[in-house]
């Protein structure tokens, strides 16, 4: 019999391309040795290019599919990434409290890349001011940050001040900066009253889908495996790094996050050294 391996529960919308959501969790999760387990919350129809329809799945089926594998499987730590609507995220701020004491990472999706809406307006209040401060660690992007914070975050500066300001709900906070226009990546986190800044090279290459759910899914498994936040943050940066750097070209539009990046590394390292192309 194998050893337990740590479990994780993504809550979190269907991505039928892989790129992002549910599937791209679960690969996050394997990739890092985790066992995963999902609440669906959302059916998506998209591609690299974009989303084309979504269905909100109603709240009670949500609520069943978490208690189900929570009270089966139980949980070491949870994602939660796109709930829909605000009947979802009362739903989920409900089941907090079944989940045990556990890392809660929350990205707060609010739109696709393509400007599709993925949270209802109603919900970004409840959103913030009720499933936040349950949350171990929020990580929204620079465009969540300013709808959410409500002012822009457009440097280095506005990041730090979006970070604080989210934190006030009680919650650390991380803010990534690759939508931001500087010549490094800089991530800021707010923990403790105090700001650090998290800084990286930017890689060339264009749009990558679905780096948002790599980072949060990672950052889930790390602080379920015991690193602190910090080195979590540091662990999760490089994992997303090396995804993008090797990220896949399938599809007519983004390049998709290689959550096996290491594999496919060594794979190619493999295939140089016998020849084979």
């Amino acid at each position: 019999m194998a050893e337990l391996a740590l479990r994780v529960l993504s809550i979190a919308g269907s991505d039928p391309s892989s790129g992002a959501g549910i599937q791209a969790d679960l690969k996050t999760f394997a990739a890092l040795g985790a066992y995963g387990v999902t609440a669906i919350t959302a059916l998506t129809v998209q591609d690299t290019r974009g989303i084309r329809e979504v269905e909100v799945v109603r709240a009670g089926l949500l609520r069943s599919q978490i208690l189900t594998v929570v009270n089966d499987i139980g949980i070491d730590a949870v994602k939660v990434g796109m709930l829909g609507n605000l009947a979802n995220v009362e739903e989920v701020m409900d089941c907090v409290g079944e989940l045990g004491d556990v890392p809660i990472v929350v990205d707060p999706v609010l739109c696709a890349s393509d400007g599709s809406r993925l949270l209802s307006v109603d919900a970004e209040r409840a959103l913030v001011e009720g499933l936040f401060p349950a949350a171990t660690l929020v990580t929204p992007n620079a465009a969540e940050a300013s709808v959410l914070s409500g002012g822009p975050v457009e440097s280095l500066d506005e990041q730090k001040e979006a970070a604080r300001r989210l934190g006030e709900h009680g919650t650390s906070v991380l803010v990534t900066g690759g939508h931001v226009e500087e010549l490094e990546v800089n991530d800021v986190l707010f923990a403790n009253g105090e700001v650090r800044v998290f800084s990286h090279r930017r890689l060339s290459g264009g749009e990558t889908h679905g780096t948002g759910c790599a980072l949060s899914s990672a950052l889930a498994v790390f602080l379920g495996q015991g690193s602190g936040l910090e080195k979590a943050v540091d662990q999760a940066i490089d994992f997303v790094s090396s995804g993008i750097e090797a990220g896949l070209r399938i599809g007519g539009g983004s390049a998709l996050f290689n959550h096996f990046a290491e594999r496919t590394l060594k794979a190619s390292e493999y295939n140089t050294t016998h020849g084979r192309h």
